[in-house]
């Protein structure tokens, strides 16, 4: 079980300008038509440019699997992978990119993936099967952080905002899912 370090106010704060940027990186390539298709912390590059957090400079790297509008086919790495794209059909390429941010954002705020993949049920899972079914709410009083010298669970620990957030990111269903556009002008992200 890993934990977050400092207060989760801090964590949250500390977080915020990154994923500012992360979000508006991802609105400047859907803005030109492109889905990432591969969008995962292992493919965001950081540049400080001094004065902390507040100064850093994202860059996307590896547009191998970017597609337009709509795609098919399996692509990005299990814990990101919207659920759509297990099913045999095509989806909205910038609704799984809006997923995968929702899955980056929680990694950067909280420092842990919050599944491992999300493979349909048989061999996949139990966690994002878990959320899946139970819903945002459900899966953050359960699962558990440790906190300092702490256990606790995540809905104690994160915004009532963040929470807002993520559970538009990471919706299953693709249909209800927040846009990236939408994610530009949430609260938590326009917060000082």
């Amino acid at each position: 079980m890993r934990g977050i370090s400092g207060a989760p106010a801090e964590r949250e704060e500390l977080a915020r300008p990154i994923a500012r940027r992360l979000v508006d990186a991802v609105m400047q390539i859907h803005m030109h038509g492109l889905a990432h298709g591969d969008l995962s912390l292992e493919n965001v590059l950081l540049a400080e440019e001094g004065g902390g957090p507040q100064a850093v400079d994202i860059r996307l790297i590896d547009f191998g699997c970017s597609t337009g509008p709509a795609a098919s086919g399996l692509r990005g790495k299990p814990s990101y992978q919207a659920p759509e794209l297990h099913l045999e059909a095509e989806y909205d390429a910038f609704a799984v990119d809006a997923f995968s941010l929702g899955v980056m954002i929680f990694t950067v705020v909280v420092g842990n993936y919050p599944w491992s993949s999300t493979r349909p049920s048989a061999g996949g899972c139990q966690v994002f099967q878990f959320y899946a079914e139970k819903g945002l709410t459900a899966y953050l009083q359960r699962r558990r952080i440790r906190v300092d010298n702490q256990v606790v669970v995540l809905s104690d620990v994160l915004s009532p905002s963040l929470t807002d957030l993520l559970a538009g990111l990471l919706a299953v269903n693709s249909s209800n899912r927040l846009t990236v556009a939408g994610a530009c002008k949430h609260s938590w992200l326009a917060a000082p």
